[in-house]
């Protein structure tokens, strides 16, 4: 090999390992198994090691979901008549909406994003709330606003006859149920050729329900009780809150830190009539 003057031993070494590295890439890829050329690259640069699952789990799930997928094409194609570069042309050009059949009945799911360029009869475009369309981080910015606002202009030009747009009065967010405002999309739209109208309850049934109607706590629960979990042990339960589905207690157990039950519907978690010793 070559040498080129001018670099110190640091670079010479660093450009060796990296010549090192992509020579294992370069194997993995013609072994003719996508799974392995996917795996060699994640384990081999240390992707994995940059996210904890402690701190970015979703970012290691992408990657082990990236290599399942790999796997899925070697099985698709088990006597090496597929490539690392024809599953890379699928999975970067070809998307689920390339694979609708426009002539069979169905509804199809997909992101406003994905919406683009493609047209139907009819459009439902649901979750018309503040905070969700246009999403709670938009408001931040003006621009991020005018962006979702754009993204919102998209859904609805990709019906023909029908536009379908939908907002719910109440929506479980994070473990709470909180009641939402119409988005301000909707109070933008023009007054001709929008019909208004309310379907089913401004709040679910099972909300409605007062208390000694509904889901019964097995035990007279309190602040301060102790209590013992199967899975996560003896803790203490910190709060207690009446949120319209229930009783919600945050319990504080000595291994597992903080957990939250709807009381009402936690049949493992049973009192400690006396505090144990540690």
């Amino acid at each position: 090999p070559g040498r080129v003057h001018g670099l110190g031993r640091q670079a010479v070494e660093s450009i060796g390992r990296f010549a090192a590295l992509m020579n294992k890439i370069r194997a993995a890829a013609d072994s003719g198994s996508a799974r392995e050329a996917v795996a060699c690259v994640v384990r081999e640069t240390g992707l994995l090691s940059l996210y904890p699952e402690s701190t970015d789990a979703s970012a290691v799930e992408n990657m082990e979901e990236l290599i399942n997928v790999a796997a899925d094409y070697d099985r698709q194609h088990p006597h090496g008549d597929g490539s690392l570069g024809d599953w890379l042309t699928q999975i970067s050009l070809v998307s689920d909406v390339d694979a609708i059949d426009p002539a069979v009945g169905a509804v199809t799911l997909m992101t406003l994003h994905a919406a683009k360029g493609l047209e139907y009869d009819t459009v439902f475009i649901a979750g018309m709330e503040e905070d969700v369309f246009p999403h709670q981080r938009s408001r931040a910015e003006a621009e991020d606003d005018e962006e979702e606002r754009r993204l919102c202009f998209v859904g609805m030009t990709r019906a023909r006859r029908a536009l379908i747009l939908t907002c719910a009065d109440w929506r479980d967010i994070q473990g709470g149920h909180r009641r939402m405002a119409k988005s301000r999309f909707l109070h933008e739209l023009p007054g001709d050729g929008v019909e208004w109208s309310r379907a089913g309850q401004s709040e679910p049934a099972r909300y409605d329900l007062p208390p000694e109607e509904g889901p019964q706590a097995e035990y007279d629960w309190r602040e301060g009780q102790m209590v013992r979990h199967p899975r996560y042990g003896a803790g203490r339960i910190a709060a207690l809150e009446w949120t319209g589905r229930g009783t919600r207690a945050r319990i504080q157990f000595r291994e597992a830190g903080e957990k939250t039950f709807l009381l009402e519907f936690a049949g493992e978690l049973e009192p400690i009539e006396f505090e144990e010793s540690d």
